[in-house]
């Protein structure tokens, strides 16, 4: 009867093909790990560009939107800093006749620089005469914080990310660095510039940031720009 066993050879392969699958497994892991969390990071992103997109659409300010008792009108808002080519007394931007900017359509519920009675209206965002924030325009989302998690359970690994979304509105600098808004087609604009007072040009800053030490690192800011060009209504036939 033969007998039967492994060979020194056969031992030896054996040994070396367990330790390179025990050496890989960990990298294996790993790279499982830093997947999930790549994927969590990029749910981060989307939740915080879902974010910045629902606050640009609302009105760039609580008066964009003026009820002078006839209807619903978009203002163009008139400031009290900023580019004096942008104010609403500036002659050459605006027909005082229809009070209409270049550009703009002459029709009901489309922007106007000031209503029909002839008087301007000043934003409310930065105004200490200006009502408490209704809610219905950008502002409203100053400081408003999101705290948000996703949860991850595919692989058999249970992972978590929570972040927060902090977002903050404000006014940048609306003077150009070169031309003339006015007669210049060459203009040179530099963004990120604070500004001292109330202008027409509105910074949404959203930072989106782990609140958990061990969670995956999320540290990212998105930035987006409104201007006060005006709001609009969009027009509907009534079926009776």
């Amino acid at each position: 009867m033969a007998n039967r066993a492994f060979s020194l050879i056969e031992l030896v392969i054996s040994i070396v093909v367990i330790g390179i699958v025990s050496a890989s497994f960990p990298l294996i892991l790993s790279q499982t790990s830093n997947n999930v969390a790549f994927a969590m990071q990029q749910e981060a992103i989307l939740a915080t560009k879902t974010y910045m997109g629902t606050i640009l659409s609302y009105p760039w300010d609580e008066n964009s939107i003026f009820n002078d008792g006839s209807g619903d009108e978009g203002i163009i808002l008139n400031v009290d800093t900023g580019d004096t080519n942008l104010k609403g007394a500036m002659v050459s931007l605006l027909d005082n006749a229809t009070a209409l900017r270049a550009g703009h359509i002459l029709g009901d519920k489309r922007r106007k620089m000031k209503l029909d009675g002839g008087a301007f209206i000043k934003p409310c965002f930065g105004n200490a005469n200006c009502s408490s924030v209704s809610g219905f325009s950008m502002e409203a989302f100053n400081g408003k914080a999101q705290n948000l998690s996703v949860v991850d359970g595919t692989k058999n690994i249970d992972s978590t990310l929570r972040f927060i979304l902090m977002p903050t509105v404000s006014y940048i600098d609306d003077d150009l660095d070169s031309g003339d808004y006015s007669n210049t087609e060459n203009i040179t604009f530099k963004f990120n510039r604070s500004a001292t007072g109330i202008t027409n040009i509105k910074r949404v800053v959203i930072t989106a940031s782990s609140t958990n030490p061990g969670d995956p690192e999320v540290n990212m800011t998105f930035r987006a720009y409104s201007s006060n060009i005006g709001e609009f209504q969009l027009l509907s036939k009534a079926y009776l």
